[in-house]
């Protein structure tokens, strides 16, 4: 046991310093990549504590109605998220890896494999140019992956044309709230809305209160909690998080 914690310790303390060392790259893919690189065969360990909410969003999600589902997880890195919901695999037709970087899509591709999961298929592209060929989507979900994408604007507008009517959207993610925000929101201090933003903008993670907001405006809300996450660095810290679901409604 002890072996086993000397062990994590290590391992979080490599992917730490893979973390703050600097991004190069001209790309946003080019940049992904050299962030996830060396870090990819710790990723799921590192995160596993950290980044809350997941099992939740995907265990919600996994028990929409219906036969011969499509999913579609953009930003879904390692594939990870589905391991809590294996039970309910059987449900979706087709569930698409969608990402950018290859080092954690190669970790998603031995997932797979190992696990002998036949419905899902690994896309390597930007999400926004990602048509699949049913045409459509029961779910799509983002993972701690939408504050890392600078056209989310796009990417949220694309989501929303390509879910079915009815359709869920799922999005667990750091964020941080506006200096005055409406009664339905929290309301973080001064030093949250500040810290924040500068420790996560180190590793091109890009907190506000917008994303949220603009999911509220684009879909009608099924659910929506605001929590924190306490972090292994710095440690004991806690980080302000989301977990919205919402659904498509009409034709458009």
């Amino acid at each position: 046991m002890c072996q086993n914690m000397l062990k994590n310790i290590l391992e979080n303390l490599k992917v730490f310093y893979y973390m703050v060392q600097p991004i190069s790259g001209d790309t946003h893919e080019e940049r992904l990549e050299s962030f996830y690189h060396k870090q990819s065969p710790y990723y799921d360990l590192s995160r596993k504590n950290i980044l809350k909410g997941r099992e939740e969003l995907f265990t919600h999600m996994s028990k929409h109605e219906g036969k011969d589902l499509t999913w579609i997880d953009m930003g879904g890195g390692t594939a990870a998220n589905f391991d809590c919901i294996e039970q309910n695999l059987d449900n979706f037709k087709k569930i698409y890896i969608v990402d950018l970087s290859s080092s954690l899509l190669e970790v998603a591709s031995q997932r797979i494999i190992k696990n002998k999961w036949l419905n899902f298929e690994i896309v390597k592209t930007d999400v926004t140019q990602f048509d699949p060929p049913e045409s459509s989507a029961d779910i799509i979900t983002f993972s701690y992956s939408l504050s890392m994408m600078s056209n989310w604007f796009e990417v949220i507008d694309r989501a929303q044309k390509i879910l079915k009517p009815g359709g869920l959207i799922g999005v667990v993610d750091f964020y941080v709230s506006s200096k005055y925000p409406t009664a339905s929101f929290k309301k973080h201090s001064w030093l949250t809305r500040t810290f924040w933003p500068t420790w996560f903008a180190v590793d091109n993670v890009f907190l506000s209160p917008d994303r949220l907001n603009y999911l509220h405006h684009k879909f009608k809300k099924v659910n929506c909690t605001e929590s924190m996450a306490t972090l292994s660095f710095p440690p004991g810290f806690k980080a302000p998080y989301y977990l919205f679901i919402g659904r498509k409604l009409g034709a458009g």
